[in-house]
């Protein structure tokens, strides 16, 4: 029996994917009974799911849930809420089931459908979301297959590698381009009577239209298509009033955390992490990164966003870690993984930073993460202490620059804002962490050199031509690159950080630096 197997106790099932109530939960047992579950650890991921529902006030506000779990048709097409409904039973086309949840065929129409009717629910106090993934391709942006729907192509489209979403929070797409479909967990909910979020792995990514129109049809899934060879999976479903931002990321953190019970979790969650560590980490590939990495990099994140909030004024971060791997370490932080720089020529990377090895190599920035002139503050750890007749980043211009070498061969810091050797102070120690206030203007005063919270000189720019061309990691010119070991690198474009924010930054990032073993 269910109840008595002496199994449930097995070290195999960890404390923290146990729920509070073991196998005491009326619902697992009622449900396990139908669903015909005997296996200790799906039991156990049962447990764990409706326990912290119930714990967070997330069960009282869910119409329903299908978890999707015992690998079967007919494990796979009851209700967790009230599986003895056969209204809420589903009726599966073409649809292949495993340990995985329900699976379309390429090239084949398939779907999962319920009696649940959509006209039982109010539009203007809903939430629908599934966990899932979705992979091949899709012959036209028409031809969606991550569908999940109340009816035709209502709420959550997907197009497979598209780089193109189209989410229908009523019969018109919101259309999100260059956005690629994600794996792992998918929702929207209404915020006002014309208004809606759609949220997918923890963020909250874009307000959207709401169309007015009653909710109409039954609750469905379509896997696949006969004109496209995507295949969705789904591991989980549910539908519920309306969630908040913060309802939904505990919702999504539950979901995931069921889904690794079960060894079939797409998506990476920390629970103890912010959201934007946890994706960024996901888009990195977490295997890059050492355990001590991803608690400096969540401490980073937190810290950035608390206090003033510099997370909102860095326009670009480089956290240079990742030292599994170059393209990790060369990951931008605020586009959370999805873009990094790019090496010409030679680099490495280490438990210190990024480098590169020879001095005409340096990095390009991806778009919109580019260090362009004007009213900036910049940020720039050094981990190596050599002197050097090349620059740490800069603009491959040859007369007016915007470069920065922090020790020459003479000793002496040499910052060119506008060409101009603006600030020139003697630096025996090239380590460090930089911080450089820029003005707008050509000839203007108002450049601020900081080493380690402290300002150690000022200066004015040159006259402003043209800069050329930006770069990380040296300058794009020949025997322009200092070869230096860099820690931390970025910057908040048309920003002045203030003194107080010049003290918080060097203090978090010299902790994130000490965490690393940088400092």
């Amino acid at each position: 029996m269910l109840h008595s197997s002496p199994d449930r106790r097995q070290s195999t099932v960890l404390a923290s994917q146990r729920g509070t109530s073991g196998n005491n939960a009326s619902e697992v047992q009622t449900f396990a009974a139908y669903a015909g579950i005997t296996d200790i650890t799906q039991i156990s991921a049962l447990d764990y799911l409706v326990d912290n529902l119930k714990s967070t006030g997330l069960w009282s506000k869910m119409h329903f849930i299908y978890p999707f779990i015992g690998g079967n048709a007919t494990s796979h097409k009851y209700e967790l809420i009230n599986p003895s409904n056969s209204s809420r039973e589903l009726v599966f086309t073409g649809v292949t089931h495993n340990s995985t949840g329900i699976v379309g065929t390429a090239s084949a129409n398939t779907s999962a459908v319920s009696g649940i009717n959509g006209g039982s629910y109010n539009t203007n106090d809903f939430s629908m979301g599934y966990y899932g993934t979705l992979k091949g391709s899709t012959t036209s942006s028409t031809n969606e297959s991550g569908v999940m729907y109340l009816s035709t192509r209502i709420f959550l489209s997907f197009i497979a590698n598209a780089s193109t979403s189209f989410i229908y929070y009523g019969s018109t797409a919101t259309t999100f381009t260059s956005v690629s479909v994600p794996d792992g967990f998918k929702a929207l909910s209404s915020t006002s009577t014309t208004t809606g979020d759609f949220f997918f792995n923890q963020i909250k990514y874009s307000s959207i239209t709401k169309g007015t129109t009653a909710l109409t049809g039954f609750f469905g899934h379509e896997l696949s298509r006969t004109t496209n060879t995507a295949v969705n999976t789904v591991s989980f479903s549910y539908a519920s009033t309306q969630l908040t931002e913060a309802e939904l990321i505990t919702l999504n953190t539950i979901v995931e955390q069921y889904q690794t019970i079960l060894g079939r979790n797409s998506y990476y969650i920390n629970p103890d992490y912010d959201p934007s560590t946890n994706r960024f980490l996901f888009n990195s590939t977490p295997a890059n990164f050492t355990s001590t990495e991803k608690n400096a990099l969540n401490y980073l994140v937190s810290n950035l966003k608390a206090g003033s909030n510099l997370w909102g004024k860095f326009t670009a971060i480089y956290p240079y870690t990742g030292s599994v791997s170059l393209t990790a370490s060369l990951k931008e932080l605020k586009s959370l993984g999805t873009l990094g720089l790019t090496i010409t020529g030679a680099g490495t990377q280490s438990s210190l930073g990024v480098e590169t090895t020879t001095t005409n190599s340096y990095a390009t920035y991806p778009s919109g993460y580019a260090l362009t002139a004007g009213v900036n503050t910049i940020v720039l750890s050094i981990q190596e202490d050599i002197t050097s007749a090349g620059w740490d980043f800069g603009s491959n211009a040859a007369g007016t620059r915007y470069n920065f070498n922090v020790r020459t061969t003479s000793n002496t810091t040499d910052l060119r804002i506008y060409g101009n050797s603006t600030i020139s102070v003697a630096n025996t120690d090239a380590r460090g962490l930089y911080i450089i206030k820029t003005p707008a203007g050509a000839s203007s005063p108002g450049v601020e050199l900081y080493k380690n919270g402290s300002l150690i000189g000022t200066g004015t720019t040159g006259s402003l031509v043209s800069i050329g061309t930006g770069y990380a990691l040296g300058t794009g010119l020949t025997t322009q690159s200092s070869t230096r070991i860099q820690g931390f690198y970025g910057f908040a474009l048309s920003y002045s950080f203030s003194a107080s924010e010049i003290t918080e930054a060097n203090s978090i990032i010299t902790t994130y630096l000490q965490m690393l073993g940088r400092a």
